[in-house]
């Protein structure tokens, strides 16, 4: 049976989408003369980014993608195959901001020195895929044999990643071979660069990249995940937050779509993007609301981050079109006790150690050093706990702002905030009345203790709301004594004030 001719198949999509060829033509940035003349087969040759225009236009699933791909490949060039890389490659609809130094950096490892494998890792809505999109573009001449983007969002499988990449392909199933076989057979001698975009929901497929790696020396592959594959060719490149600049400038350009005449330059905007923790995806989604808002208004909406960053663009994914949903995506990726420590670190403020974490988090539970270690790591490569080395070596962890809000909205939800607030104040009393225990000269204690200054607050102020005196009043001593030691008079009398207070009406009550 001869194929469906490729203007024959096009037209059929688009009629079943209910589309003219001029309102194709205009979602896809098309002249409707270029989709006529592919419809009657006058453009005998079209390019893969034509291609992939239309595919998305038409909303196409990826089984009737890669039948259009595949459609359109006899068109191409027999003789010459490599005159004609195969490019399946997305075109980004905005210009990226602020990300040149992460760009070189990774034109360097897939250039010069021939990372094999390159992992674009960072917390959702930091701007992974777009970075990707804007990374594989750059290197679209130094793939002889092309390069392809296999979009892994609705898959939950992993077995099913070597049908979806010989979808991307155009590789037809056959009974005979396996689809890993064909991708593989496919990639064996070809200088090809392959995208994964978002693997963190079928890690366990990283098996089956360890075998393309292995079997063909010429492949490479670049990968977006919220977390790592941990494969022996990986080179991991984290994403972090926009810096402030760029933050800003990302900003007054997504507001200024929406409000042409919105004066950006006003000091508010520094703080709304402070607010939204510098992420790309917040920062556009804050934006947004330029519309209907002046920005101190925005600002103050803002003290409700999860609950007002809604409304992305309908061409973004859903778990892209708030913050909620994005931070969603990992948490209901992990497994019940990282998701209980998930929601436990929110009761931290102004970051925390390992032990803290492993005290607050086991609380009387019996567990060995490796446990804990292994569960924070988790969530360091979930992308949902940020690591930092203080200046004495010690690392510290802490959650961006708008996911320790997501974070403390589960711990609600799961009915156990009260229990873990206690253990949080009851640890740092303990920890306070350590460091006066050794006594003055012990610098390194000294410091340690006033990096958890925030924490000794935030346990200060639960004891204080909930009547808890006792526990109150050792938080109040203790930290007070830090305050004094440090010329802060006047906060460490309110609190020991306020305790006592307290401690004083209770007494008035019971007798």
């Amino acid at each position: 049976m001869e194929p469906t001719p490729f203007g024959a198949l096009l037209k059929r999509y688009r009629m079943a989408a209910g589309l003219t060829q001029e309102a194709l033509a205009e979602r896809a940035s098309l002249s409707a003369r270029a989709v006529s003349d592919l419809e009657r087969g006058l453009s005998r040759a079209p390019r893969y980014d034509t291609l992939d225009l239309l595919t998305r236009a038409m909303n196409l699933e990826a089984s009737q993608r890669a039948t259009l791909f595949a459609a359109a490949r006899p068109a191409l060039p027999g003789e010459d195959a490599k005159a004609t890389p195969l490019q399946v490659l997305p075109f980004p609809p905005t210009a990226l901001i602020g990300r040149e130094q992460e760009v070189t950096q990774a034109l360097d490892l897939v250039r010069e020195r021939s990372v094999r494998l390159l992992t674009v890792t960072g917390p959702g809505g930091v701007g992974k895929t777009r970075l990707a999109l804007e990374i594989a573009h750059n290197l679209r001449a130094d793939f002889a044999d092309g390069l392809a983007w296999v979009d892994l969002t609705v898959l939950r499988d992993p077995s099913l990643v070597p049908q979806t990449v010989a979808q991307a392909l155009g590789l037809h199933e056959q009974a005979d071979r396996p689809f890993s076989e064909q991708v593989r057979t496919f990639f064996q001698d070809k200088q090809y660069l392959l995208l994964f975009d978002n693997f963190e929901q079928v890690l366990s497929a990283a098996d089956f990249v360890a075998d393309l790696l292995v079997s063909c020396p010429r492949l490479q592959v670049l990968v977006t995940s919220r977390a790592p594959l941990h494969l022996r060719a990986e080179q991991q490149l984290v994403l972090t937050p926009l810096t402030q600049a760029a933050a800003v400038t990302l900003f007054r350009e997504r507001a200024q779509r929406v409000q042409p005449h919105l004066d950006a330059t006003e000091p508010s905007v520094a703080a709304i993007c402070e607010q939204v923790d510098r992420l790309p995806l917040a920062i556009e989604l804050a934006a947004a609301h330029v519309r209907v808002l002046s920005l101190p208004l925005l600002r103050e909406r803002l003290s409700d981050r999860l609950r007002f960053l809604r409304g992305g663009a309908r061409d973004l994914p859903e778990r892209q079109r708030t913050m909620h949903e994005a931070i969603a995506w990992s948490y209901n990726l992990l497994p019940p006790t990282q998701q209980r420590w998930f929601r436990a670190l929110s009761i931290f403020m102004g970051g925390y150690t390992l032990a803290a974490a492993e005290s607050i988090c086991w609380g009387e539970e019996p567990f060995t050093p490796d446990e804990g270690l292994s569960t924070i790591a988790a969530l360091v490569d979930a992308s949902l706990v940020q690591v930092e080395i203080t200046g004495d070596g010690l690392p510290r962890y802490h959650l961006l702002e708008v996911i320790r809000e997501y974070a403390a909205e589960q711990l609600r939800a799961a009915g156990e905030e009260e229990d873990y607030q206690w253990r949080h104040a009851e640890y740092y009393a303990a920890l306070a009345e350590e460091a006066e225990r050794v006594g003055a000269g012990q610098g390194g204690r000294e410091a340690h203790l006033e990096r958890e200054s925030a924490n000794g607050r935030a346990a200060l102020y639960w004891a204080y709301e909930r009547g808890e005196v006792t526990l109150g009043l050792r938080l109040a001593t203790w930290f007070g004594r830090l305050w004094l030691t440090r010329g802060q008079m006047s906060e460490a009398n309110q609190w020991l004030s306020r305790m006592l207070a307290l401690d004083e009406a209770r007494g008035a009550q019971a007798a």
